[in-house]
């Protein structure tokens, strides 16, 4: 396989999730002597049909997916319409996806609840047309093989978006400093309704400052007594560098669903210690809980040297599913 051409809603800037993964798969299977070239497909949609069109009769695709990012309501028949009719055109052509997300879910009274039957049937179309499917976490697999029984599809967290370090300063060697870092609505709902729970860690943890990474920062001068250090938006290197030397890193995300948030993956790549918002979509334990990372409850209990296992684990487990993972997943579903 000579080059792969890779799907994504828009690139950045500015910031777009999915056309940073495109980006760093780039550089990886560049690495590996195969051109990948990244094709937007909302940027202009009649540009990105005439490019689908016009590759060779034997082109690899790999789409990545979210319903929301190529359909206002979060299912693109046309976008599923428009690969089944390339792939049918060349049998040579091969389509692998991952999903980012399947279909979105809700309450009666939300738009979600009624939509998500279309958006379960547009992500199992995608699923049959791919010689292979990735996704992050276990319900999604669960719910892609309800869809399509006969299509077994692959588990695999993401990758880090800001680069994985050569080597890593032990835990106790770092700065006594706290991260927050992600897109600026993450990073407002902690300065909106997580204040407490974060001085609760930064005076667990005994750390000297926090640091905010990100466009838009909103974070104050202080927080349970510290500075705050807003640093602004980073490239990824940057980025990179301030993780490898903190201690910790602060989230406010659905805690079942951290295996797809790529800024977990940062911070597990580098050898944080991940601290989360008790923040859950079901009652039982999530995965990883105390294990890989800590709740502030649990943080608030737990010896520096439990911290120090607990970071070392997030690290191990990153290993499994890091980009070189993700390069011979995809270099071997699209190969033939």
């Amino acid at each position: 396989m000579s080059s792969i051409l890779q799907i994504v809603p828009r690139l950045p800037p500015p910031e777009e999730a999915l056309g940073h993964v495109a980006l760093r798969l780039a550089e990886g299977f560049a690495a590996r002597g195969i051109e990948s070239r990244i094709v937007p497909a909302m940027t202009d949609r009649a540009a990105f049909q005439k490019e689908l069109a016009a590759a060779p009769a034997d082109q690899a695709a790999l789409l990545h997916y979210v319903g929301y990012g190529y359909a206002r309501r979060g299912a693109p028949l046309w976008l599923a319409g428009a690969l089944a009719d390339w792939l049918a055109a060349s049998p040579g052509r091969r389509l692998a996806v991952h999903f980012h997300e399947v279909a979105a879910f809700g309450p009666p009274w939300r738009s979600s609840f009624w939509l998500a039957p279309l958006q379960r049937r547009v992500a199992a179309r995608l699923r049959r047309l791919a010689v292979a499917a990735v996704t992050s976490v276990e319900p999604f697999v669960r719910l892609l093989e309800r869809l399509v029984p006969e299509s077994p599809t692959t588990l695999l967290p993401v990758f880090s978006n800001v680069g994985e370090p050569e080597s890593l300063v032990p835990l106790g060697g770092r700065r006594a400093q706290l991260v927050l870092f992600g897109g600026p609505a993450a990073r407002a709902r902690i300065w909106a309704e997580g204040v407490p729970d974060l001085e609760r860690a930064v005076r667990a943890l005994s750390v000297g400052r926090v640091v905010e990474i990100g466009r838009d920062p909103v974070g104050p001068e202080c927080v349970g007594g510290v500075p705050v250090d807003r640093l602004g938006e980073l490239p990824g290197l940057a980025v990179g560098r301030v993780l490898a030397s903190s201690a910790a890193m602060f989230f406010d995300y659905p805690v079942e669903h951290l295996a797809k948030s790529g800024v977990f993956a940062a911070c597990c790549a580098f050898g944080v210690l991940p601290v989360c918002r008790s923040r859950r979509l079901a009652s039982a334990p999530a995965p990883g809980e105390g294990s890989r990372w800590l709740t502030v409850e649990a943080l608030q209990h737990q010896p520096e040297v439990d911290r120090m296992r607990v970071a070392a684990a997030a690290y191990r487990w990153y290993e499994g599913h890091s980009l070189q993972h993700h390069l011979n997943f995809w270099t071997r579903a699209l190969d033939r």
